[in-house]
């Protein structure tokens, strides 16, 4: 999700906004699930890759709030083939929270978390297939650690990249988490990861500037 989609989210939207994202959402998932046969029973995992701002657990939006990132994981169960009556069915299965300084974003998380499962309780509402907000467990994981206070925007991006097939094919499994996380930091530790995560982000930026020519 783009920053600027979960801003608006936590500040500025009503119940019908919150259905509207709900109904987007649900749209994409069912793009991705009909366009992926590997499951032959019509039901799947799925995933939102979220990031976190502190500032997203704020009573209100202000300017120049908000001072770390973090990156959620929302895995969905997608169901196209429903029973007669009940519709499509798209429910929140796991929330999975990696945060790079210790738990800076627990709050905002857990906020970020409710306010998505009410977005797809609410488009769900009306198919019998809603997922009530807060009954979901936010699973705060093992995240390798930055030793700055800069580094966060980098580590959440690292997470996303090395998280971003895992729910494929089934539930994701702790260890499967474990390995892929400490597969983005190498044993040079976490400030050799960032200088490398910027250089691999200048050069992506180069390579696309490049195709634009």
């Amino acid at each position: 999700l783009d920053p600027a989609v979960v801003s608006y989210m936590m500040h500025q939207c009503d119940e019908e906004d919150l259905a509207d994202l709900g109904l987007s959402w649900s749209a994409e998932l069912r793009r991705m699930v009909d366009g992926d046969h590997s499951s032959g029973d019509g039901c799947q995992l799925c995933g939102l890759l979220v990031p976190v701002n502190d500032h997203n657990a704020a009573a209100e939006l202000t300017g120049g709030g908000g001072n770390h990132w973090s990156m959620l994981l929302v895995v969905l169960s997608y169901s196209s083939h429903s029973k007669a009556g009940e519709g499509e069915k798209c429910v929140v299965d796991q929330l999975m929270h990696f945060d790079s300084h210790g738990r800076c974003n627990a709050t905002a998380a857990k906020a970020v978390s409710a306010k998505i499962c009410q977005a797809f309780s609410l488009h769900n509402d009306n198919n019998a297939a809603a997922t009530p907000p807060n009954k979901v467990t936010l699973t705060h994981c093992s995240t390798p650690q930055q030793t700055n206070g800069n580094d966060c925007g980098i580590f959440a991006l690292g997470a996303a990249e090395a998280l971003s097939g895992l729910w494929r094919g089934g539930k994701i499994a702790a260890q499967d988490v474990e390995n892929a996380l400490k597969s983005f930091v190498d044993t040079s530790g976490g400030d050799e990861f960032a200088k490398k995560m910027r250089q691999k982000i200048g050069r992506d930026i180069r390579d696309l500037a490049a195709m634009t020519q």
